[in-house]
C-alpha cells in the first residue's frame, strides 16, 4: 500500500482501495462484507461455540447454501469450490439440536 499511495496518490476510502488493488490484478480476492451481512450471520449462528486450533486458522469458509456450517483451513485455497479438501483443519456445524 505504501508504494501504491506513493505513486497513485491518496486512497481515501475502502471502495477506492478495492478499485486500485483490483486494477493491479493481484492474486488476492477482495470483497466487502457489509454490516447487515454480519448481523444476518449473527442471527443464524449461536454464541459461545469455539474451534480448537483457532491460532492455526488462516481461512474461514461459509456458504449461503449451508448457512449453519463454517469450515476452517490452515491455508487459503482459491483453486477449488467450497467443497475443497485442501488444508482442512475442521468445521463447526451450528445446526440447532
Amino acid at each position: 500500500m505504501d508504494s501504491l499511495v506513493a505513486h497513485d496518490g491518496d486512497i481515501e476510502s475502502l471502495s477506492k482501495l478495492i478499485q486500485v488493488l483490483t486494477e493491479k490484478e493481484l492474486k488476492t480476492r477482495l470483497f466487502v462484507v457489509e454490516e447487515g451481512e454480519i448481523a444476518e450471520a449473527d442471527k443464524i449462528l449461536p454464541k459461545g461455540r469455539t474451534f480448537p486450533g483457532t491460532m492455526k486458522v488462516h481461512q474461514y469458509v461459509w456458504n449461503r447454501s449451508e448457512p449453519t456450517l463454517i469450515k476452517f483451513r490452515a491455508l487459503s485455497c482459491y483453486e477449488c469450490s467450497d467443497d475443497c479438501d485442501h488444508f482442512v483443519l475442521g468445521k463447526i456445524d451450528f445446526t440447532p439440536g
